[in-house]
């Protein structure tokens, strides 16, 4: 397992166990652990549009792995291979 690997595991680790800390503590802290949970979410979710996908590809069509969208489909963009990011949802591309 590489190193980004153990931080997606790190973090998903994190958020299911924060539900069973969080229910454990005072109403005040339960407050700023919800907080961070929040966070923690946030940043894996940053973290894995990172990671390039491979986009959906067919004859007339190519469109985004995660949203669906479609990618460099009108004629200001004849070679969607130029895009490295899902103009929809942010997800890095892969297109070898």
């Amino acid at each position: 397992m590489d190193k980004l690997e153990q931080a997606f595991t790190y973090f998903e680790d994190a958020i299911k166990e924060s539900d069973e800390i969080i229910a454990d503590c005072s109403p005040d802290l339960q407050a700023e652990l919800i907080k961070q949970k929040e966070y923690f979410v946030i940043a894996l979710t940053a973290l894995e549009k990172q990671v390039p996908k491979s986009p959906i590809i067919q004859v007339t069509w190519k469109a985004c792995p995660i949203c669906n969208q479609g990618i460099g489909v009108n004629n200001k963009t004849p070679n969607p291979k130029a895009i490295a990011y899902c103009w929809h949802c942010g997800q890095k591309l892969d297109w070898d």
